[in-house]
């Protein structure tokens, strides 16, 4: 998935702000498969947007 397409369904499906999502970019740098974990992981995003996220990464 590309970076923008992303980001938009971060924001429109997720509700994440561009603040949140430019934050856990940071926090994956060296890892961006860790993201939809990293939102999880810090209350960001439930369990079951976890795993829809999930499904949507791969």
């Amino acid at each position: 998935m590309e970076l923008e397409n992303l980001i938009r369904l971060l924001k429109r499906e997720f509700s994440l702000s561009s603040e949140q999502i430019t934050w856990g970019l940071k926090q994956t740098e060296a890892m961006p498969s860790y993201l939809p974990v990293i939102f999880w992981r810090y209350g960001l995003i439930t369990t079951s947007e976890l795993d829809r996220l999930l499904d949507y990464w791969s």
